[in-house]
């Protein structure tokens, strides 16, 4: 299992995107075809509209301005979409890096330092990196999860550092696993739009 997390953390620390002299010569970029299966996991917790730019930039080897022509996109529009893409799986794989810590940490420790709203706010902000959708799950005011994160943080920094450092991470990559909305009283999920 470990040698999984440090495979698809070693791939996509070099994703990178074609250098001008490769986009003219098309050479292949850092994956191929053989590297999707294993990286599926990760992948799929991309939207169809983001997996469709990620296969066709670093598997298919289009240019920005292929996709620009092939997708009727701008230019700009497209760049931030890529760098985001790119952000939102590295987090991924940090999840997926830090998950055996984290699980351990829950079975062992966990239930010493924190009571279990605070853990349940913990395990839902790891899996979710949201407010809004944890509170959903939770039954909570948004509100009252960040609250209890925040305070469930400050208690970690000192005696979980390890810990603290992953939820540390969460807190700045909020939103990155599935961004979640809340519209008249409802919540909607970029995933759910594509599904």
């Amino acid at each position: 299992m470990s040698s999984k997390i440090k495979l698809y953390g070693k791939l996509f620390e070099q994703l990178l995107l074609p250098t001008k002299k490769e986009q003219q010569e098309r050479t292949p970029t850092i994956l191929t075809e053989h590297d999707i299966p294993p990286l599926a996991n990760i992948i799929n917790f991309l939207n169809h509209k983001d997996k469709d730019i990620f296969y066709l930039i670093w598997v298919a080897n289009k240019t920005q301005t292929d996709l620009v022509h092939l997708m009727n996109r701008s230019q700009p529009s497209l760049s931030y979409d890529i760098k985001r893409i790119k952000k939102r799986i590295k987090f991924i794989c940090f999840l997926h890096a830090s998950f055996p810590l984290f699980a351990e940490w829950l079975e062992k420790d966990a239930h010493d330092l924190l009571t279990q709203e605070q853990i349940m706010v913990l395990t839902l902000m790891f899996f979710t990196s949201s407010y809004s959708q944890s509170a959903r799950v939770s039954k909570m005011k948004p509100t009252k999860v960040r609250y209890i994160f925040n305070k469930t943080r400050a208690i970690l920094k000192t005696e979980k550092p390890d810990i603290f450092n992953i939820f540390t991470e969460v807190k700045i990559n909020l939103n990155l696993v599935r961004r979640t909305y809340l519209r008249k009283r409802y919540y909607w999920s970029n995933q759910l739009k594509y599904a």
